[in-house]
């Protein structure tokens, strides 16, 4: 089904699509848009809601407004999302929070908010998280049509289908591994 809002109602029905003998996936990679995270935290109450990383890390650019002090708190920012365990990311968060909140209270309010489903990829097994091996990860975000032609982005049908390929093999292959 086709949509183009990123409200609860429009994902959500997308979501239905998985009655096909689909269960959850283990992780689900989503932008911060309310709706598509209700959806996924209704639709999918057994699977680990992640916070795209890509739209953050923007998010995060954008706040911080001397162009100098950006790669700095990049890699900081980085140090923390792809820490080798929960604890040790929250470590770095608050030398991220402690470095940079006088001069980037905005940014550093960013980079906490919704922190912990930045991290969510590290409470997968270790295997699930090398990043050209994640046969259980579901991505939505917005921006999934392309009006002006972009190709580097997919139209809202092709992601469609997409997305629903993707769910599919890996219900068949943890169906096979079980």
């Amino acid at each position: 089904m086709p949509g183009s809002k990123e409200d609860y109602e429009t994902v959500s029905a997308f979501f239905q699509m998985r009655g096909h003998g689909l269960g959850d996936p283990l992780l689900v990679d989503c932008d911060g848009a309310p709706g598509i995270i209700k959806a996924v935290e209704t639709c999918f109450p057994r699977s680990e809601r992640q916070r795209c990383l890509f739209h953050r890390m923007s998010n995060l650019e954008a706040k911080v407004s001397r162009e100098d002090a950006w790669p700095g708190f990049r890699e900081q920012a980085r140090a923390a999302y792809q820490a080798p365990s929960r604890a040790n990311a929250r470590d770095l968060a608050a030398g991220l929070v402690r470095k940079w909140d006088q001069e980037f209270p905005g940014a550093v309010a960013c980079f906490q908010d919704d922190f912990e489903a930045c991290i969510a990829h590290l409470r997968m097994p270790v295997r699930r998280r090398d990043p050209h091996h994640q046969p259980a990860r579901v991505a939505v975000r917005r921006g999934a049509a392309a009006p002006d032609g972009d190709p580097q982005r997919l139209g809202e049908r092709p992601a469609l289908k997409l997305m629903f390929a993707a769910m599919t093999r890996v219900s068949e292959k943890r169906a096979r591994s079980e």
